[in-house]
């Protein structure tokens, strides 16, 4: 996922979009010394450890909710991939995979999501990719810094860097989707039900939640929450 503005765009930002979220820091000045947010182990846990470095304090405002009143939702030109958000008490996420490789095939997770869910279920899961993407990329020039450090990359006939955990893939699709649904500016109280999504769904629904008026509503309550001090990281 990119930003853009004015002219300027930023790669990457879902990891670190994701930690800002699950903390609820949501003012906050970011330096890059490049085009891309670091990478980092592919995961969230480096971002998070961050921002306990600088520290947080409230500010004398308050935050907003976007809460969904009816269901919102997209889907692939085929109907088999798509990711919705409905009606829920809390911000929730139901995610599930399934990839036709052995090492991964269905997997599942829903969960509240919350800072303390965040940091113990999905932070640290990392990005994955097969070898032979990575290959044909990698031939085209392109994805030249990542390591089997920054990835868990996946053989035909097993890993080339060992995964965390056995449901680590989906967890990191999670990951995803709570970085990318940060992007609507807003916290969330709503019911995510993605399947066999990603980054391309993920913002096709902020764009529609975002354009439906009538699918939502925004309340105004607890206090912001504003990175505080300095942690710096290179590319």
């Amino acid at each position: 996922m990119s930003l853009r503005c004015d002219g300027a765009q930023v790669l990457t930002v879902e990891h670190l979009m994701a930690a800002f979220y699950a903390t609820g820091v949501d003012n906050v000045r970011v330096e890059l010394d490049g085009p891309e947010i670091p990478v980092f182990d592919g995961s969230s846990r480096m971002f998070l450890h961050l921002i306990d470095e600088a520290g947080i304090k409230n500010l004398a405002a308050f935050q907003s909710t976007l809460v969904v009143r009816r269901p919102v939702r997209v889907a692939s030109s085929m109907g088999d991939r798509y990711v919705l958000v409905e009606p829920a008490d809390t911000f929730e996420v139901d995610y599930s995979i399934d990839f036709d490789h052995a090492l991964v095939g269905k997997q599942r997770v829903t969960l509240e999501v919350t800072e303390e869910s965040f940091r113990n279920e999905l932070s640290s899961a990392r990005t994955f990719c097969f070898l032979k993407d990575v290959e044909a990329m990698r031939s085209r020039g392109l994805a030249l810094g990542g390591s089997l450090d920054s990835a868990v990359v996946i053989g035909e006939d097993g890993f080339l860097s060992n995964p965390r955990m056995k449901d680590e893939f989906v967890r990191h699709k999670a990951l995803d989707a709570i970085g990318d649904l940060a992007l609507i500016g807003f916290r969330l109280r709503g019911r995510v039900v993605a399947a066999c999504a990603g980054h391309a769904l993920h913002a096709e629904l902020v764009r529609a939640l975002l354009k439906d008026h009538a699918a939502w509503s925004i309340e105004t309550g607890a206090p912001h929450t504003s990175g505080f001090g300095y942690a710096g990281a290179s590319a």
